[in-house]
């Protein structure tokens, strides 16, 4: 199945990959406008992590073989649990090992990191850098996989940054590397 969001409608469609028949809609995630999925370690299910510009990273869980989707848990900017930098939340990417999920928010300026089980989907807030050179108005994000990942991010009007992430013991630093350009 493949995913596409509709921050007009505030909705995730589940799509057939081949032929694009709607299998099912899930409603109100308040500007719903990035995806990124993976399957969990045994197999048996897929995590589905959802971003809304309305400030929010929606994670849910279908069993291979359903159209289902179950909602899991939802991180909101300014929860209880303390989350931050989802304000504007605008494009979601996860590590190529998909131990990590990556959110960028250009009204926020920032890219948040959380920490994935890969066998659960659970996610834990790991790191917000803010006010960085780069992140200004950032709208996208792509994760490069193998020895050499690095996440890139562009802004309006034409900026790209680079970041290494750097796995420290039990915890992730992501350090910038390279500014890009401007248009």
């Amino acid at each position: 199945y493949i995913y596409q969001t509709s921050a007009t409608a505030n909705t995730l469609k589940i799509l057939t990959a081949d032929g694009l028949a709607l299998q099912g809609t899930v409603s109100g995630i308040v500007g719903a406008n990035g995806v990124a999925s993976a399957t969990s370690d045994d197999a048996s299910k897929e995590h589905v992590y959802v971003i809304g510009s309305g400030g929010s990273l929606n994670v849910y869980e279908r069993a291979l073989g359903s159209t289902a989707l179950v909602a899991k848990t939802s991180f909101q900017e300014g929860d209880t649990k303390g989350t931050r930098g989802l304000a504007g939340a605008n494009d979601v990417a996860m590590s190529a090992d998909g131990t990590f999920v990556y959110v960028t928010s250009g009204d926020g300026e920032s890219l948040v990191a959380f920490q994935r089980d890969t066998t659960t989907g659970e996610l834990i807030f790991a790191q917000l850098l803010r006010g960085r050179v780069g992140l200004d108005s950032a709208t996208e994000i792509v994760v490069t996989g193998g020895t050499d990942a690095k996440i890139f991010v562009s802004s309006d009007p034409g900026g790209l940054v680079s970041f290494d992430p750097v796995p420290l013991i039990g915890e992730l630093e992501l350090q910038r590397i390279n500014i890009g350009f401007e248009n």
